[in-house]
């Protein structure tokens, strides 16, 4: 299919500048040897997180036919983007389903394929409509998810002894920084100079947001495999950092998005109440999983 630069994403230098320092340290982890001859463990409860991290990566396929649906990929930057991006994720993917092996899980990750017909039909009418917005909301939503997937990364290879496998964590980590990097350059020059598509995306965001990995599996079982993570108030300021990154988003300010969600699913399950007497609750926002 023939590409070509859309006038309100543009290719212009900002967004090159963006794809080059993107590109500039592009490339796969070596991973095999120093993964296989690890030593983890039989951790069930840390090979659950990696089993699940392994299938949220892995969904990075379907965020990609949203994109593609959306008809955000008619730029060149994107399509550039997305090769690279894509390429990293599913070796991310098949990283952390390797290491989920060797703590003794063996259980199959959950996945999907499609997007369903709502997001087929909703999508393309919402790119042709509202280009800029779209992208304005997609590299925000990436941007954020990519700093949840950056904090989870880093904390767990602070806690991770073979220092084989915690080096391959860390790059893993690093990527997941690049991509950040590059949505957030994205975000903010599509937002720059725009109060309505500003507000359009913090209303997108306040409906639609959930950590990275909630809408593949669902509220409740997302908080049970994360519990061994989500009780510890180190992990959790972590995560909390997401309000204050969102404030360096034009028009992102206050949002308070990592901080409500822990007020509503995390603490409640710390006091004792349990994941099971939260409401099931499943995030379908424009992005999706990253």
């Amino acid at each position: 299919m023939r590409r070509f630069p859309s006038p309100a994403f543009g290719e212009s230098n900002e967004f090159r500048r963006a794809l080059e320092v993107y590109l500039r340290n592009w490339g796969p982890i070596v991973w095999r040897e120093r993964v296989g001859s690890g030593d983890l463990g039989a951790n069930h409860d840390l090979g659950e997180v990696f089993l699940a991290l392994g299938a949220i990566e892995t969904d990075s396929r379907v965020i990609s036919k949203k994109v593609r649906v959306a008809g955000l990929e008619r730029s060149d930057i994107i399509h550039e983007f997305l090769i690279a991006w894509m390429a990293e994720e599913a070796e991310h993917g098949r990283i952390f389903s390797e290491l989920s092996r060797r703590c003794g899980v063996e259980s199959s990750a959950p996945s999907r394929v499609g997007i369903g017909w709502l997001n087929r039909t909703i999508l393309p009418i919402l790119g042709l409509l509202a280009p800029r917005l779209m992208r304005a909301a997609y590299c925000t939503q990436g941007a954020l998810q990519e700093f949840v997937a950056l904090q989870t990364y880093l904390y767990i290879s602070d806690r991770i002894s073979d220092p084989g496998v915690r080096d391959v964590v860390r790059e893993i980590a690093r990527q997941e920084a690049r991509h950040l990097r590059f949505y957030k350059s994205c975000a903010n020059a599509h937002l720059e100079g725009s109060r309505s598509v500003q507000m359009i995306v913090r209303i997108i965001l306040r409906i639609f947001w959930a950590p990275p990995g909630v809408d593949l599996l669902g509220e409740r079982e997302f908080v049970r495999i994360a519990t061994p993570l989500l009780q510890d108030e180190g992990y959790l300021d972590r995560l909390r950092q997401l309000d204050q990154f969102a404030g360096n988003i034009k028009g992102m300010q206050d949002l308070n998005l990592m901080s409500s969600w822990i007020a509503r699913l995390v603490q409640p399950t710390q006091r004792g109440l349990g994941c099971s007497e939260q409401p099931e609750r499943k995030r379908r926002g424009i992005g999706g999983t990253y």
